[in-house]
């Protein structure tokens, strides 16, 4: 653990920072002077461990938390029991290349996971901005987790250009065959557009969604939108996305699991189909034992929203996300 680390003052100037509440500066600055933390800007700790360091209930902590993940100001990885400060390195440069050596050990504390093998790629890029000397320390210090990380890395990486060739491939058979790319239009019957512009507006929109339902305020960035629009491009249409913001509304909201309420989560590759395919039901009662969901203003959101998808009829390739307690769509 780095028993000393350096906190810009200027930090009060930074607008993210600023943008905080009081509980999400003082979380940070928890983070970011905490005993675990180590050189490399990450430590291994749970959300319970700790909201019971600073007194507080998980709940509180949480929401505090998901301010600075909401930011990019920090990463966490609730399963491995990971959290990175991606800016950590930023402000706690290596003053030697004795110093780079020994952040092998700060590396051996953390556990591995898809973070972990992110956070030694971001220190590579780190380290290339330095001379060589810190470069030769890195590379001698880190081979043996670097040949770990890069295997993920190429296999993201082909799969994107599989991906894209397939894209590329079906696109021209479309043009030739005179098909609309895509195979129609998913926000109704505008005139055929880019398809890579078309996502992009529905998967704001699916963010504006997921912030009104969920009381969040996730941003437009390629971070929120790739998990959108990649299960677009997998087939999913906004209703179904839509469902699933919803049904996980309807059960996390209010309790420990709230702070997965994000793209990340709700849209995961492996994770959206278990929770498309969950069986409709009830979740359990909030704190004050009341079901806080409202159904019709939800669908007033997506007929605003989606005006093509969600009126009278369903929309093309899919339902209208199924509303418990014998709503429908109609009115």
């Amino acid at each position: 653990m780095a028993r000393y680390r350096k906190v810009d003052p200027r930090i009060w100037n930074d607008a993210k920072f600023r943008g905080l509440s009081d509980n999400g500066k003082l979380v940070f600055l928890m983070l970011l002077t905490h005993p675990a933390m180590t050189a490399l800007g990450a430590m291994r700790a749970t959300e319970q461990g700790l909201s019971a360091e600073m007194g507080w209930t998980q709940k509180a902590f949480a929401e505090a938390f998901r301010e600075a993940l909401a930011k990019g100001m920090a990463k966490h990885d609730p399963e491995a029991c990971l959290i990175v400060l991606p800016n950590f390195l930023k402000y706690n440069r290596p003053e030697s290349p004795n110093v780079v050596t020994g952040w092998e050990s700060a590396l051996d504390l953390l556990p591995e996971c898809d973070l972990k093998f992110h956070l030694i790629q971001d220190v590579k890029a780190f380290v290339e901005g330095l001379s060589e000397g810190f470069q030769k320390a890195f590379m001698k210090a880190f081979a043996e987790a670097l040949a770990k990380a890069l295997p993920n890395q190429e296999q993201e990486q082909e799969q994107e250009q599989e991906q894209e060739q397939e894209q590329e491939q079906e696109q021209e058979e479309n043009t030739m065959s005179g098909k609309p790319d895509g195979g129609g239009d998913l926000l109704g019957d505008s005139p055929p557009v880019d398809q890579t512009k078309q996502l992009t507006a529905i998967a704001d929109k699916v963010i504006d969604y997921l912030n009104k339902i969920a009381g969040k305020r996730f941003q437009y960035t390629d971070t929120n939108r790739k998990f959108i629009t990649g299960r677009l491009r997998d087939g999913a249409t906004p209703a179904d996305l839509c469902t699933v913001i919803q049904r996980k509304v309807r059960q996390w909201k209010g309790t420990d699991k709230e702070i997965y309420l994000r793209p990340e989560t709700l849209f995961n590759a492996t994770k959206y189909q278990g929770y498309i395919n969950e069986p409709d039901h009830l979740p359990p009662p909030d704190g004050n034992g009341q079901d806080s969901y409202d159904p019709n203003r939800t669908d007033a959101m997506l007929r605003e929203m989606f005006p093509g998808d969600y009126d009278d009829d369903p929309p093309p390739g899919g339902q209208l996300p199924a509303l418990s307690g014998g709503e429908t769509w109609k009115h």
